[in-house]
């Protein structure tokens, strides 16, 4: 597991002191909803964000930098949302966004699918 530097703990705790946090103005207020943050600038600053893909949190809580070799901000992608609106992907452009092969996303994709019908059979 890759230890967080400051930096990074600095992105994960307030938001990116990389370009458009102002320390003297205090933290920006972290988007609530979906369309708040939709048009907002990207790479997106809000790394503690559920759906950033800069950090992966285990089944035991912990974390985990999903690219170790790269910031934040220089990743090409930083919302999955955003990568979810652009509609249906290849399981190449899926292992790519994740960082695994081809494989390992069919591997993960498979793993969803069985735990979205085991909680789909609970509700019935």
């Amino acid at each position: 597991m890759a230890d967080l530097s400051g930096q990074q703990l600095d992105w994960i705790g307030r938001g990116s002191s990389h370009g458009n946090v102002d320390p003297k103005a205090g933290t920006p207020e972290r988007p609530r909803t979906r369309g708040e943050c939709v048009d907002a600038p990207r790479p997106c600053p809000w790394v503690g964000c559920r759906y950033h893909l800069a950090l992966e949190v285990s089944s035991t809580g912990a974390l985990r930098l999903a690219f170790p070799r790269l910031e934040p901000w220089e990743l090409a992608e930083t919302c999955s949302l955003d990568i979810a609106d652009r509609g249906p992907l290849s399981l190449e452009q899926i292992g790519s966004h994740l960082g695994v092969s081809r494989e390992g996303a069919r591997r993960t994709e498979r793993r969803a699918m069985r735990i979205l019908r085991v909680r789909r059979g609970r509700l019935r």
